[in-house]
């Protein structure tokens, strides 16, 4: 640390405006800077601010204070980052950050400190967020979204739509269907309700529905299956009336008679052309030698004449009418079985059937008539027929069926088409009818999904944070102090190596008292202090065992280091204190200063330090009063000045800072007990050396009594914290009535145990005399 420096600026809300401080006074005689600075004010007049800027500094953190360093001829000191890591402040900040008593199960009080301390406030922070992540985890009620009953699930929606398109749609299609039971709605349906974002008019929907209903009543009973009749082999039919006439019309020349050629005529009469011809054929092949009509024989020359006569009668001419009277034939009439058109009216089949029959007669009488005109080639013949008549009539009952077939075929399809139309607006419908069910549940599956995708990110972050603390614990529990240097040095504050030591064990430091677990509410504040002392020291080297203060220049600052100390702990503390300055001060440019409210401390420091040559030579003493040090001589005016504000208190017009006086009160005690008894202020009214001298045993036992409540009741009022700096010694009264009272009986200690030291700081203040004699009757008129 720089030799040179003396001076420091502050800027703060209590520095306002700005203050130069000279922290250490430069020797008149030798122009030496001093290394060790104590500095005693009150509490109010800027200790721990200071404390702070120079803390700031170092660290460069706190924005609310300025602070600046210069040497004793205001030059400003900058300082480099490594001498900035030299300083050194201890005070509540260091206190809190650094320290940290914990009760752990099994053993009894724990303490973390430095690193530790760093490494527990952040898994108590990453604790902090686990509890608030598993607070919205808890908020979310994602159970709810899965419970089948709850208004918050989209289940408990997607049930209602079902249920909704059951009673519309699916009963509607139990009517169209015909069915007994009302329809099942399918998931695709569902589906399909849940994804439909049309907008509809649900009057108007209903009432297409209802129109075409009203359709499909209409064709519901035609059976689905279509029909087919096939009447093309009858409209094939060829008929010509005209050729038929010409070929019935045509005669033969008939050939030259013999007395043979009649008889072949005759019998070409009586019987047909293909009797004729099969004479011909047997004659020509001699297939016997008798007439197997007449049974007589006959010869080769007769056999030729017959040949020769029949071929006269049946020439070629005979052959081709033959050919053309076949060829002209009417086809039969195919009555087809229309039994299978249960649709079509039976009238109609009756009237198709009718006239295929007197078609088919007809026909047949024409087809007659041509055969005959086989065995009448000579002969004219004439026809008179009904024929087109009959195909007329036969192809109008055709024409009529087809038609029927055709309309109920259309009828069928219309059916179809119907009822396409029909359940596509019922479905439209059921849609409609339950969009409000599927904005609900679009609402609810959205929230869910929100939620859903919220708690995915919630264990996301809570197994992140959970991981890092495992990392954490791990780490703090591996964190190495330099316990032995600190037992040491506890050993040496309470005069015992039983007192207070730390133990590691199980990767954590557990406090024990005199070798045995210790609770925290039994680990006073002295104790705990003097733990946050001996870590703050053993910090300063970075914990190295075997190092010095004199290694390094450094700036120490200590904001009252014994504040909470018992009274009979502080030579304990004042001779490690010594042992310390005496090491840092080996090295010239190492400063030590003292911040204290506590006038004994700041007496007993500089008796501490009279006591050796050096450290007499090399410290300073003010007086931090009005923002602003003075040359502090060690006298005890200010304990005279706080006996009187106190005193003025019982005035009528006291116009004094009130919230300030229990402490003063504190301080009157304080200061009294120490350099009249050499005790502390609790010890005042128990201690028997001290209150023999109070003669009156009614005004003993009320004094006793009045300051073991006090100093007690003060003592429970403290705040059982970690951080050991004993804030609870500012006393605490109930209201101004108990405060003066207090007051009253504080005053009336001091006179009974020194009358003479009590008359004279009142020696002006004869009300306030009058005031302590009355209160004095007044409990000797009460007990």
């Amino acid at each position: 640390m720089r030799k040179e420096i003396s001076r420091i600026r502050i800027r703060s809300k209590f520095f306002d405006p700005s203050v130069d401080l000279c922290l250490f006074e430069k020797d008149k005689n030798t122009n030496d800077i001093a290394q060790i600075s104590l500095i005693y004010g009150q509490n109010g007049t800027g200790k721990t601010t200071i404390s702070k800027a120079i803390s700031n500094i170092k660290t460069q953190d706190n924005s609310e204070i300025e602070a600046e360093l210069f040497d004793y001829s205001y030059t400003p000191v900058n300082l480099s980052e490594n001498e900035r890591k030299e300083i050194f402040v201890y005070n509540d900040d260091f206190m809190e950050n650094k320290v940290r008593f914990r009760n752990e199960d099994k053993m009894g009080v724990i303490v973390m400190l430095g690193e530790q301390v760093d490494i527990d406030n952040e898994i108590l922070g990453k604790k902090d967020e686990v509890k608030k992540i598993n607070l919205e985890i808890v908020k979310l009620k994602i159970e709810e979204y899965d419970k089948e009953k709850s208004v918050k699930s989209p289940k408990y929606h997607l049930a209602k739509i079902k249920e909704q398109l059951s009673k519309t749609w699916g009963d509607r299609e139990k009517i169209i269907q015909n069915n007994s039971r009302r329809s099942p709605v399918s998931e695709l349906l569902v589906q399909e309700a849940i994804n439909d974002k049309s907008s509809y008019d649900l009057k108007l929907e209903n009432e297409k529905y209802k129109d075409l209903l009203d359709q499909y009543y209409k064709v519901r009973d035609i059976k689905d299956d279509f029909v087919s009749v096939d009447f093309s082999h009858n409209k094939s039919i060829m008929i010509n009336i005209d050729s038929i006439n010409k070929i019935l019309e045509l005669v033969i020349q008939k050939p030259i008679e013999s007395d043979l050629s009649k008889k072949i005529k005759y019998a070409f009469d009586k019987y047909n052309v293909d009797r004729i011809k099969e004479i011909e054929e047997f004659f020509k092949e001699k297939a016997a030698p008798f007439c197997p009509y007449c049974f007589r024989e006959y010869n080769d020359i007769e056999a030729d004449k017959i040949i020769v006569e029949i071929s006269k009668l049946i020439n070629q001419e005979f052959d081709n009418l033959i050919i053309d009277i076949d060829k002209i034939k009417i086809s039969d009439l195919n009555v087809d079985d229309l039994s299978y058109l249960s649709m079509i009216k039976s009238e109609l089949i009756n009237k198709y059937i009718k006239a295929s029959n007197a078609l088919s007669i007809e026909i047949k009488r024409i087809n007659e008539i041509l055969e005959s005109k086989k065995n009448n080639p000579y002969t004219r013949l004439s026809l008179e027929t009904t024929i087109e008549k009959e195909m007329e009539h036969l192809r109008i009952a055709i024409k009529e069926i087809d038609e029927e077939v055709n309309l109920l075929n259309e009828s069928i399809k219309s059916k179809k088409t119907i009822l396409q139309k029909l359940q596509a607006q019922n479905k439209r419908l059921a849609l409609a009818e339950c969009q409000t069910q599927t904005k609900t549940y679009a609402t609810s599956l959205k929230e869910f999904n929100i939620a859903n995708d919220e708690l995915k990110r919630l264990n996301i972050s809570l197994q992140k944070h959970n991981n890092e603390i495992a990392v954490l614990e791990s780490k703090k529990e591996n964190s190495e102090l330099a316990i032995e240097k600190m037992n040491k040095w506890l050993s040496l504050i309470f005069l015992d190596s039983k007192r207070i030591s730390l133990i590691y064990e199980k990767g954590k430091y557990a406090v024990k008292c005199r070798g045995k677990d210790i609770k925290l509410r039994d680990l006073s504040n002295g104790e705990r202090n003097a733990v946050g002392l001996s870590y703050f020291f053993a910090s300063i080297n970075e914990m190295k065992s075997g190092s010095t203060y004199s290694e390094g220049s450094k700036l120490i600052v200590l904001d009252d280091p014994l504040s909470s100390f018992d009274f009979e702990n502080k030579l304990g503390i004042y001779s490690f204190l010594k042992s310390i300055f005496t090491d840092v001060i080996t090295n010239e440019d190492s400063k030590i200063l003292v911040l204290t409210h506590q006038l004994d401390t700041m007496f007993s420091m500089n008796q501490m330090l009279l006591d050796d040559a050096i450290l007499t030579k090399r410290k300073r003493q003010q007086l931090l009063v009005d923002k602003a040090l003075k040359s502090f001589n060690g006298n005890v005016n200010i304990y005279h000045r706080l006996l009187i504000e106190i005193g003025d208190f019982l005035l009528p017009n006291f116009n004094g800072d009130l919230p300030s006086l229990p402490n003063k009160v504190r301080r009157v005690l304080e200061s009294f007990s120490t350099f009249n008894y050499g005790c502390g202020m609790a010890q005042l009214s128990t201690k028997e050396s001290v209150t023999e001298n109070i003669k009156d045993i009614k005004i003993r036992e009320y004094l006793k009594d009045s300051m073991y409540r006090i100093t007690l009741n003060n003592e429970s009022h403290l705040e059982d914290q970690a951080k050991g700096i004993e804030e609870g010694m500012l006393m605490y009264f109930e209201d101004t009535t108990a405060l003066s009272k207090a007051v009253k009986d504080i005053l009336l200690l001091i006179k009974e145990l020194n009358e003479s030291h009590f008359l004279e700081i009142y020696k002006n203040k004869n009300d306030v005399i009058e005031e302590v004699k009355r209160h004095r009757l007044h409990i000797i008129d009460t007990l």
